[in-house]
């Protein structure tokens, strides 16, 4: 991709999809190749492709759950990424060819990369927002009470979502359990 209006195309049309078509792992490089026309798409979607083929091959059988704590394992331990603590606001973080190849990223990109893996090997998941950090939320049809979450890619509870959005926005939102998300995983 070395043309920006054909970029640019591309970006539109992915964007003007419907969400179930969306493609979040070919859109967002297409959002560094605007600006670095060296990017290769492709090769990213390769890179993680064979990320998920070689997670995918150490969980055979397992239940959601255990291939949830297997795909952290993976991500955080074993191909070492982690949140750049040193230059957060480093544009580097944010763009995922950048992300896949230094292994360093924020909060987002991270989540991106483990939505990414995840869906390939057909697990449910799904993006939620919450202040200071990306939950990847297991979808079901009906939640449970004590759902759990992951935050860094650790279990956290509802009274843990409750003490992290307290800390992030120090009071100024309020905990509400009608509009937080179902049994998840956070970075």
């Amino acid at each position: 991709m070395s043309e920006p209006d054909g970029v640019r195309a591309d970006f539109i049309r992915m964007i003007e999809r419907p969400e179930a078509s969306f493609e979040l792992a070919r859109t967002a490089p297409l959002v560094a190749a605007e600006s670095e026309p060296n990017v290769d798409v492709e090769g990213e979607l390769a890179r993680i492709e064979a990320g998920a083929t070689s997670w995918a091959r150490g969980s055979p059988g397992w239940n959601n759950l255990q291939k949830l704590a297997r795909l952290r394992a993976f991500l955080f331990e074993e191909l070492h990424f982690r949140g750049d603590q040193q230059d957060y606001f480093s544009p580097s973080n944010s763009l995922l060819h950048q992300v896949l190849h230094r292994r360093l990223g924020i909060l987002i990109s991270l989540g991106i990369v483990m939505l990414e893996l995840g869906w390939r090997v057909g697990m449910p998941l799904e993006g939620v927002g919450f202040p200071s950090l990306l939950v990847a939320s297991r979808r079901r049809a009906v939640r449970p009470a004590a759902r759990p979450l992951r935050s860094r890619g650790m279990s956290v509870h509802e009274e843990d979502c409750r003490r992290m959005l307290a800390e992030s926005t120090r009071g100024k939102i309020e905990f509400d359990p009608a509009s937080s998300p179902r049994s998840a995983s956070a970075t």
